[in-house]
Order: C-alpha cells, then structure tokens, then sequence
C-alpha cells in the first residue's frame, strides 16, 4: 500500500473554516475603513458645499445698501441635501465718548459698522454640522431713519455652576409684530427700523427652557420710540426637572391616599410648595403647585436652575419648624431630580355607615396659602379603615366642617398617627 501522501487531496472541513474565519475578520475590518472613508468624503463634500454657500451670503451681504444688512434665516438645497442659513447682523455704535455699544440703549444714529456673522448648518449622519462665516460691514455713510426706532435684547443664562451668567448664542428672538433674530455670541438680537409703538412683547423659546419666573416661553415687553434703540435683557437657560412623589418616611409611595384639596363645594388637587434653599423663610419667594390629577401620588415640573438648590415640602403652608422641608441639590441646568418627598399619615380607623361620606381635615395654622388649609378623602358605604397622607402639621379631622376634633399633631419625628373616626 502506498503511504506516500495524495499531493491532490483537497482542504480538509477545519482548513475551510480557519479560512472562512480570516477572511470574514479581514471583511469586517475592510468594511469598517470603506464606511468610514464614505462618511468622511460625505462630511467633506458637505463641508465644500456649506463653506461655498456662507462665502455666497457674505459677497451678497456685502454687496447689500448698508440700510438691507439685517438679520435673516433660510434654506438652501444643493444635491439632495439642505442647509439652514442663519445671518445674525448686529450694528455696532457710537457711545459719544470714543467708545462703542453694540446691545444697549441709545440713539439710533452713529452707526459705525455691523458685525455680521453666517452659519450654515446641515445634517449629516444624524449630526448637525456647521461651519461659520464672520465679517464687519463699516457704515459708508448711511443716516439712520430718525422716524424709526429700534430694539436690542440681550439674553443670558442662569449662571449657575459658573462665575456669571454668560450670554447665550443662536436663540431665535420673535417680536409680537413678527420680527425675529437670532442671538450672536454676546446674546444680543437687534431689532432695526421699527415703527414707534407703545409696547410689543418680545419672547424667547426654546424646548427644555425656562426663564427665571419659570416660565416658557420666556417674554418682556418694550416701547420703540422714533430715534432710539430701546434694550431689554432676558434669563434663559436649560430648566431642571423635579420628579416628586409623596408618602410617609419609610412608606411606599401610593399606600397612603393623596387627599383632594377643598371644601364642602369646591375640589382641587392636593398642593405642595417649592421655594429656593436660599429663601426658605421668604413667603413670597414661594411657589405653590398643584398636583396634576386629584388621583396622582406625585408630580414633575420645570424649575430655573439654582446653585444653592430648592427646599420642597407637602402642602401649603408655612412648615413645621419640628419637619424641615426636603433639601434639593444638584438643580443644574438640565438636570432631573428625582426625590420621595415625606409627608404625615393618619391610620384610621372608621365605624362604618350605609352610605358614603366625607371625610375632612383642617389645618388652621398661620402661614398657609389659604387659610385655614383644608383636605378630603371619600369614605365608601362600609369601609372601616384608610391610610390618608397630610402634610405635617395639626389636623382636626370630622365628617362635617362645624365639628371637627381637636387635632392629630403629624412631625417629621412621629409622621403616623392612628385615629378613630
């Protein structure tokens, strides 16, 4: 028998598979270069396009009667992709003592030039990219129309986390007549060539923003008056979410019943106060909410950022100094925070009737935002317990309004309490 080896065998199975193997490793390090080099030369052209489209807008601005340089957006499409196009036009004055004031009150002669800046953007593999296009357009003369007037606004962050507020860029700013602009990189949007009027309301929004009266969109109002620039400043910035719930410490959230806020004829859903660590002691620097529902065990609502925090606590009245109101930290601009707020609770134990009831607590203490503070909770045909969270205080409990029991003191340090109804 010949044992000499068949030099036209072919492969043997695991040779194969060792090949498949290499090759396939060799595939999908190729593959991942020709994506990437594919996504590149799209960035590329992208940018050659962008870059050819800002230089258009500068040579047509440039081009442009001084008085027609403002502010303006739009859209261009060149092969199958489009660019927004954002030209900010922010004149620059004359303050009449050498120097110069671009976002502030004046007059609106002595013009010396206009800082014009053109941002192209586009998208690009679910990227927004954008290249930038600065220049200074001098005035060669031009009079400004004394019959018309102007606005500037100047928006600026909360500050937080930082030295001082800083100013916030490309922001669209819309007048009540229609106007808009977008911030440049001081926060300034100017408003040229306004017809005088006695007020227009000015407004900045922004999803997931917030002004520091934690209001969205953000306004203020301003007079244009004939021959002068009229200035308006305006806190904008990221808000920060509170995610809250309630229940007794060590309780879980739902066990015991949210009350519904009222009287005998009105309902409403139960209440709970926010105000900023800082002035936790300043009735007016506090916020009242409601609840979203009559049924909900919690709430989530948009704040403007603070460095020291906010304090929050159930109900609304001034808190027990034996209950110090929750401490919230890290409220940073974008942030949410999430918290379990805790509250007082009643165990009660009620003799049941044949028809239902309501049932009513009152807090007659001072310092609440109505006085006195009044919950209710619906006691079905029958029932013999329930579990009722209440903010901390002393609660006078009953069935009619006219004659309510002496009180169940809930702290922080005993928050539950059993009484018998």
């Amino acid at each position: 028998m010949d044992a000499r080896h068949d030099e036209d065998a072919g492969f043997t199975l695991l040779e194969t598979i060792i090949s498949m193997v290499i090759f396939a490793l060799v595939a999908v390090a190729t593959a991942g270069v020709i994506v990437k080099s594919v996504a590149l030369t799209a960035d590329n052209r992208g940018r050659a396009v962008a870059s050819k489209i800002a230089a258009q807008q500068v040579d047509t601005i440039r081009s442009a009667g001084y008085s027609d340089i403002v502010s303006a957006t739009s859209t261009v499409t060149a092969s199958g992709t489009s660019y927004s196009v954002n030209t900010i036009v922010t004149p620059v004055f004359d303050d009449g003592s050498g120097g110069k004031r671009s976002c502030a009150a004046g007059g609106v002669g002595g013009q010396l030039y206009k800082k014009v800046g053109v941002t192209v953007s586009w998208q690009n593999n679910s990227q927004v990219k954008a290249i930038r296009n600065d220049t200074i357009v001098q005035n060669p003369g031009t009079s400004t129309d004394a019959t018309k007037g102007a606005v500037a606004v100047t928006v600026t962050d909360s500050g937080v986390g930082k030295a001082a507020p800083e100013p916030v860029g490309q922001q669209v700013v819309t007048l009540s007549t229609g106007e808009s602009a977008l911030t440049d990189d001081d926060g300034c949007a100017f408003f040229d060539n306004l017809a005088p009027m006695t007020s227009r309301t000015i407004s900045v929004s922004q999803p997931g923003w917030i002004d520091n009266l934690n209001q969205s969109p953000a306004t203020t109002t301003v007079g244009v008056t004939a021959g002068l620039v009229s200035s308006r400043s305006i806190s904008f910035d990221k808000a920060t979410t509170l995610n809250l719930s309630f229940a007794p410490a060590g309780q879980a959230v739902g066990t015991y019943a949210i009350p519904v806020f009222g009287n005998a004829v009105t309902s409403s859903p139960a209440r709970y106060t926010v105000v900023p660590q800082l002035s936790v002691n300043d009735v007016t620097k506090r916020t009242y909410k409601a609840l979203p529902s009559t049924s909900a065990t919690g709430a989530s609502s948009t704040w403007w950022p603070q460095d020291s925090g906010y304090s929050v606590w159930f109900g609304s009245c001034t808190q027990d100094p034996a209950s110090p109101p929750t401490a919230l930290a890290d409220t940073l601009p974008g942030k949410a925070v999430t918290a379990t707020v805790p509250t007082g609770g009643l165990d009660l134990t009620i003799v049941p009737a044949a028809t239902p009831r309501t049932l009513y607590f009152q807090n007659t203490a001072s310092g609440c935002q109505s006085s006195p503070e009044t919950y209710k909770v619906t006691i079905a045909a029958n029932q013999t317990s329930a579990k009722v969270a209440l903010p901390f205080g002393t609660w006078k409990a009953g069935f009619l309004l006219t004659t309510l029991d002496s009180g169940t003191t809930l702290t922080a340090a005993s928050p539950v309490k059993a009484v018998t109804k």
